[in-house]
């Protein structure tokens, strides 16, 4: 299974279908939050199965702000993350995947790709195609499930993916 991740679009949703256009094919869009409706208007543009959480800046909704997948025998805990607590983000973020036992924790938020491991669980943030921040360039990530193995990589949008 191929999932393109995306989080903190912001609205430029030009990218992000540029971006699925050019990866060949995929199976599942995940949308970590900020901007929730793109992940929606990309779904339907590219008829592509979504998995979607809100954001700090997705109010007022009635969206999830976590979702909890199963995919291919894996278990995914999905949010944003500006739930947790600011002053301890990556401990509460960790607490959070141990308390659900999830093999992999995709979120958003801090607009910085990341890829990290702890107690045998992936954290991955893919960072965000519209505003970067600490000079990064704009990111999204490329998932890939099979037989229970997780490959995950943090991509930067590149060339003409790049350009509205």
């Amino acid at each position: 299974m191929r999932i393109v991740v995306f989080s903190d679009t912001h609205g430029n949703v030009i990218i992000m279908e540029k971006t699925i256009k050019t990866m060949g094919s995929v199976d599942l869009l995940i949308h970590a939050g900020d901007f929730y409706r793109d992940a929606v208007k990309i779904s339907q543009q590219l008829s592509l199965k979504m998995e979607a959480v809100v954001g700090n800046c997705d109010y007022p909704s009635v969206e999830p702000q976590e979702l909890f997948l199963d995919l291919e025998g894996v278990k995914v805990y999905v949010t944003h993350g500006h739930q947790l607590d600011p002053g301890d983000f990556y401990n509460s973020l960790i607490h959070k995947g141990r308390e659900v036992k999830a093999d992999l924790v995709i979120f958003g938020h801090t607009h910085l790709a990341s890829r990290f491991e702890r107690d045998e669980m992936i954290f991955f943030n893919p960072g965000s195609i519209s505003s970067p921040r600490m000079g990064s360039g704009p990111t999204y990530g490329l998932i890939e499930l099979n037989g229970g193995t997780i490959t995950a990589e943090i991509r930067e949008v590149t060339g003409s993916q790049g350009t509205p």
